[in-house]
């Protein structure tokens, strides 16, 4: 019994060895993971032109914009070019950027790119309303002194050719002080003024333009040098002057001929005059206000000779 099994045992062994392994086409062994068979890699193929894009840039554009094209799939390099402005084509431009300065308001730019035989259409970008701008704004005086206020100078160009109105808002230390071209508030030392300058087309508002000045010290001004007086032997002349901040003045001289003399507080020149003396001499007279404000005037004194007899 016991050889029999054996002999059975033998026969089923020879068996299998005879039977071949099943072959596994059209596979390398790295698409096998873990014993299981993967379907291979498909062949590199380019895409088609579905996968392709074009664009301009910027879409809200103005006089002011470079139109510049974007391409999405392949490279412009590579492509033909052609833009066309209000739907006609531009012969023999095939830049991918077109500065748009010598165009208006209103027209209208679309570009294509042909490429391996697919033609390829970008957006159509439509030129808008440019903001105008501020070309010029001074502050006048350029030097201020008593009496002054401060007032603007502007001029305002838009690109489209619409008409530009500028508004004026004027703040001083903070506060409202007008809104036209000149400042409606008095000024004193100390000030601060600032004025925004705004330029509007009936569409858009354009870039503002503001201005700031701190008034510094405004100095004295002489407002009165004709009352004079001479009694033979005394000549007397007086110099009055105003502040426009207020402060308290001081009078002295600049330049005298010996003999002159001048009240601080009042402002009264006094000159002995030497006797027998005739003629002119020069006097300068200097008024200051405590904080570097100066303001100076020449005077002449005229001594004539007294008159004859025979002239009387």
């Amino acid at each position: 019994m016991y050889k029999f099994l054996l002999i059975i045992m033998s026969l089923l062994l020879a068996a299998c060895s005879n039977e071949k392994t099943p072959e596994i086409t059209g596979q390398s062994p790295a698409d096998i993971e873990g014993g299981i068979a993967t379907k291979s890699s498909e062949p590199y193929t380019k895409a088609d032109s579905s996968s392709f894009a074009l664009e301009i840039s910027p879409v809200d554009a103005n006089r002011n914009s470079i139109l510049k094209l974007i391409s999405k799939g392949f490279d412009l390099k590579d492509a033909k070019v052609e833009w066309k402005f209000n739907d006609r084509p531009m012969f023999g431009y095939v830049a991918s950027q077109f500065n748009s300065q010598a165009v208006k308001k209103g027209d209208k730019f679309q570009a294509s790119a042909s490429i391996n035989d697919n033609k390829v259409l970008s957006n159509v970008v439509i030129i808008k309303n440019t903001p105008p701008k501020i070309s010029k704004v001074k502050l006048l005086p350029e030097v201020f002194k008593s009496g002054d206020t401060f007032s603007v100078e502007t001029a305002a160009n838009d690109p489209d050719g619409d008409e530009v109105k500028i508004s004026y808002k004027w703040l001083k230390n903070g506060d409202p002080a007008g809104d036209s071209m000149q400042i409606q508030s008095p000024l004193k030392r100390g000030d601060k003024i600032s004025i925004t300058i705004i330029p509007f087309d009936g569409e858009a508002y354009g870039s503002k333009v503001v201005l700031e000045k701190k008034i510094e010290n405004l100095p004295p001004m002489i407002v009165g040098d004709t009352e004079f007086n001479f009694d033979g032997k005394i000549y007397t002349h007086r110099v009055r002057a105003d502040d426009p901040d207020g402060d308290p003045l001081t009078y002295s001289l600049k330049s005298a001929v010996e003999n002159v003399t001048i009240d601080s507080g009042t402002g009264i020149v006094t000159w002995n005059v030497p006797r027998d003396f005739t003629g002119s001499v020069p006097v300068i007279v200097s008024v200051t206000d405590g904080h570097g404000g100066e303001s100076t005037r020449q005077l002449t004194f005229v001594i004539n000779p007294p008159a004859k007899e025979n002239e009387k």
